[in-house]
């Protein structure tokens, strides 16, 4: 008899949980809560090395699923209540049918810290002002992605906006300064030639792949880097500019930049509701709200037997890494049968 395994989250790593559970041979019950399979992959212009779009990253993935007889896909679908032990779990769904399976792989993936939550940037009332992942749906919409925001002299770009940072989340989101680099890269290529782009870092961490190459590349072709946290950043509504002093620890000045714009490279946190969810699995959480994994060589595993864990919803994750998590916790629920 075919092992039965649900897969709760439709993002990244959850595609990739599925398919590689009918690879298996498991049956596979792929749960979305939204409309729609893809996760922040629908909200993503171009992906950090290889300017590969996300669109076509994501339209292989779903058209895998789509056609796996294997994978049976359920939005708008949540868990309501659990039962039972690893072999044989009784989830009960969002619309009362209730799913006999054997493990259950948690792929709900992560939100983005609200930046506004933060003095510098709380009293801000402008749309010029926006989080790394706001700006990615903006660029998603249309073939020039700057066109929205007009000429652009200047653009700033603020990485650990809310991470790295004790009052807020201490913990390193993993992507943002690659992000960042990314979106100064297409800024550079679709603005003009005189739009001065600033990146302001703590530490700047490239890791990865071409990661290294692509922030040398970036450099050469003029962006502007500063090392250290700006100040309180002011608007102006008069000439819809935004200000902020910076002492820049690499040249030791005191500097005051203007832009049209500012991108926020913020924190991940657990998505709303992770809480709750936990409570239900009977699973624990982390110091910092996520899923918690009791051995750091064994990430995939929940606290509890036949409960896994793929991507973001474990903690700060890369794409790369997510889907590779996705596979590993496929590999487990499976194994451990």
């Amino acid at each position: 008899m075919s092992k039965r395994i649900l897969v709760l989250g439709g993002g990244p790593s959850g595609l990739v949980a599925a398919r590689t559970l009918s690879s298996l041979g498991a049956q596979v019950q792929l749960l979305e809560k939204g409309e729609e399979l893809g996760g922040h992959l629908l909200d993503i212009c171009e992906l950090f090395p290889t300017r590969q779009t996300a669109v076509e990253v994501l339209a292989t993935q779903l058209l895998r699923v789509a056609e796996d007889p294997n994978i049976m896909v359920r939005t708008q679908a949540d868990i309501e209540n659990l039962e039972g032990e690893q072999g044989c779990f009784r989830a009960t769904l969002t619309n009362g049918e209730v799913e006999e399976v054997d493990s259950i792989i948690l792929a709900t993936g992560f939100d983005v810290y609200d930046p506004l939550l933060m003095p510098e940037y709380s009293a801000l009332q402008t749309d010029r002002v926006m989080s790394g992942l706001e700006f990615e749906k903006r660029l998603a919409k249309g073939d020039n992605p700057l066109e929205p925001f007009g000429k652009l002299c200047s653009v700033s770009i603020i990485l650990c906006a809310g991470s790295r940072d004790e009052s807020h989340n201490p913990h390193c989101c993993q992507v943002g300064c690659r992000v960042g680099l990314h979106q100064a890269d297409m800024i550079q290529r679709y603005s003009s030639d005189d739009t001065q782009v600033y990146l302001c870092y703590v530490d700047v961490r490239a890791h990865g792949k071409g990661g290294e190459a692509f922030y040398r590349e970036t450099r050469e072709k003029g962006l502007h880097i500063l090392k250290g946290r700006p100040s309180e950043i002011t608007f102006d509504p008069l000439d819809s500019t935004l200000k902020y002093v910076i002492h820049d620890q690499i040249t030791r000045k005191l500097l005051e930049i203007e832009s049209d714009i500012v991108i926020l490279q913020t924190a991940s946190i657990p998505t709303k509701g992770t809480g709750k969810l936990a409570t239900m699995m009977g699973i624990e959480l982390d110091s910092e709200g996520f899923f918690l994994s009791p051995n750091h060589f064994e990430q995939s595993r929940s606290t509890r037997p036949g409960i896994y864990l793929a991507g973001g919803c474990a903690g700060p994750t890369s794409l790369p890494e997510a889907m590779n998590l996705g596979a590993r916790a496929a590999l487990e629920a499976f194994e451990g049968l």
